[in-house]
């Protein structure tokens, strides 16, 4: 599945993916942090991570986990995802 996320101005800020039969958008309706995304990371094992304006989310292919500062994070406003040859994850934050 290819994986896309477009900002704008609103409406037009929207994450989602095609899974070959259609195109899939997530907002925070769906669990996602925040409705705008900022970067995208994903694993080997096929989970987004998502860094978004109101912290990250991970999306392992049924449903959302989200992290914000009250989980430990800086700040909510995510833009970078990225993990070390360790497996740790970092984040940058506005």
């Amino acid at each position: 599945m290819a994986w896309y996320w477009r900002t704008g101005p609103p409406p037009e800020k929207w994450s989602g993916g095609y899974d070959g039969k259609g195109i899939i958008v997530f907002t925070t309706a769906d669990g996602l942090a925040g409705n705008q995304v900022n970067t995208i990371y994903k694993t080997l094992d096929g989970s987004l991570w998502f860094g978004t304006d109101n912290g990250v989310s991970v999306y392992n292919q049924t449903e959302f986990h989200n992290l914000t500062m009250s989980d430990g994070l800086v700040h909510n406003d995510v833009t970078a995802i990225h993990r070390d040859p360790d497996g740790l994850f970092w984040f940058g934050t506005n």
